[in-house]
This record gives structure tokens, sequence and C-alpha cells, in this order.
């Protein structure tokens, strides 16, 4: 498939050698921007990139005041093919940042365009020193106090957000689909010297996660035609954008549920089916 031959052309832009890393404005984050520009363009998208590196691609419908449908991720998204026609925009973001690898702050990219990243946000910094607002500057681009309220989308001209994201778990390898719907995102709280008892209970964690998945098993037994429903451990790009409009999720079985390491694995046919399932949305709903 071109799509997929495109995305492993896409994970050799690294800044790491053997495996795939990308942090806000590094080397390889400002090829995979230019590269996922590349596509766009090619699709025939109206591009542009804004002044903290977020990546846009924008197809207009037949009603120009109609709110826009956005879909986006965390630069790892490429497109192929045309649409057709559609009533309402569609708009692609590969957002510059999620992962606070670099910056010790989630969501940069989506927070401006949600609004609620605050000015203040600008003056974090990495270990040696750069702020949020100076690394830009590398790529020639200013961020002010007055660029960042111009990121902001009103809410008013947004119709949805919709994401897709490996699953960080192993649900849908368990009952044995490609697909998950997200239901909502748990929220965490870090704690110190918990004690917790079934923690610190190998065995009894060991006979629960034992039977978790025996429940699972019986359970695909009389729904397989239904769509597992799953609430994400983690967080995602979904998370700030909900502060602007609706949003959904679709996961995506990774092998093992390993994510973060060289060894994350998905399966051509699983994501060329989350791209396909998108499309039947965008047809159906647009």
């Amino acid at each position: 498939m071109k799509l997929c031959q495109e995305i492993l052309r896409d994970e050799a832009v690294s800044d790491g050698d053997g495996y795939l890393e990308r942090i806000f404005m590094s080397p390889a984050a400002v090829r995979a921007g230019n590269l996922i520009h590349e596509w766009m363009e090619d699709a025939g998208l109206r591009t542009w990139v804004d002044c903290l590196g977020n990546v846009h691609g924008r197809l207009e419908g037949t009603n120009a005041s109609a709110e826009v449908l956005i879909l986006g991720s965390h630069l790892v998204l490429s497109i192929d093919g045309k649409l057709g026609e559609l009533k309402r925009p569609v708009e692609v973001i590969a957002f510059s940042d999620e992962e606070r690898v670099r910056f010790q702050s989630t969501f940069i990219g989506s927070a401006a365009i949600a609004g609620i990243l605050p000015v203040s946000g600008l003056q974090i910094t990495d270990k040696s020193g750069v702020t949020i607002q100076d690394a830009p500057k590398k790529i020639s681009i200013e961020v002010t106090e007055e660029h960042l309220q111009q990121l902001r989308y009103d809410p008013k001209s947004v119709w949805g957000y919709v994401e897709i994201h490996i699953e960080q778990g192993p649900v849908l390898e368990w009952v044995g689909v490609p697909l998950g719907v997200v239901k909502g995102i748990a929220g965490q709280t870090r704690l110190k010297h918990d004690a917790n008892a079934v923690i610190c209970d190998s065995e009894l964690t060991s006979k629960l996660k034992s039977a978790a998945y025996l429940g699972l098993k019986r359970m695909t037994g009389s729904v397989q035609d239904e769509v597992p429903v799953l609430m994400s451990g983690a967080g995602y790009d979904a998370m700030a954008l909900s502060h602007l409009t609706k949003v959904g999720m679709l996961f995506v079985l990774c092998r093992g549920g390993i994510s973060h390491f060289p060894e994350e694995h998905v399966l051509d046919d699983d994501v060329w089916a989350s791209g396909l399932e998108i499309l039947a949305f965008i047809e159906t709903q647009l």
C-alpha cells in the first residue's frame, strides 16, 4: 500500500538510531513536519505551518460557512487520496508536541489551538534552559503572546475532532479485533509511597489479570460483532481539544500493548482499517 510505504518512510525520520524519537523542534521533528506538509500538498490540501510548528492541511467543503471537522495527531499522520465532495471542510493537523519529552508540558501544539496554553507556558524550559518561546527561533519562527492568541480556534467554527492512536494496552489483542472505540480517558493521580495491598501482592495481581483475560474471552463469544469500547489510561491531544469541541477516538491494536519502545508494532492492515473507518465516518456524517 502506498500509504504504508509513506509511513515507513516517515519512521526513518528520527533523532535516534534504530528507534523512532522526535522531540519538539528537533531536527527530526522539523523534517517530519516538512514531510507531512509535502503529503498534504500532494493530496491537494491548502497547507500552512503555524508559529508552534503545527502542520495544517485543509480541504474546503461546498458550504463555506460550515464548521470544520479536525483530524489530528502528533506528527504521525499522512494523507492519500481524494475524499470527494463534502458539505463541510475537513482539516488535518499534525501537532508539534504531545509527549512531554523535551519540555515538562504536554500538548503544546494542541493546547494552543484549543486556547488553553497560557502565555506563561511559553517560558517553560528544557534541560538546556531553552524556552518553548525560543525553540522555534531555530527555524526562524517567532512566537509572541499575540501569535499565541491567534492560534486559538473559535469554538463556533469547529464541528468536532477525531484522533486515531495505538492502544497502549492489551485489550484489543486479547479479544482479537483490530479497532476499538475510546469512550473516555481516565484521570490520573500520582502518589508517592503507595502501599496498596493489591499492588503489593504480585500473586493476587497475576490472578486478577488471568480472571480478566478469561472474562474477556468468554465475552467475545456472544458479542463478536460488537465493537470494543475502551477506557484509555493514557492522555492524548484529544484531551486538549475537548476544551474546544466534541471529540472522538479510535484505538488500533498494538502487539503486546507495547508503546514508547522500539518493539512497538502495528499491522499495516489494521492501520488501513482505521483509515477506512474514518473515511466512512466522514462520508456518512459530513
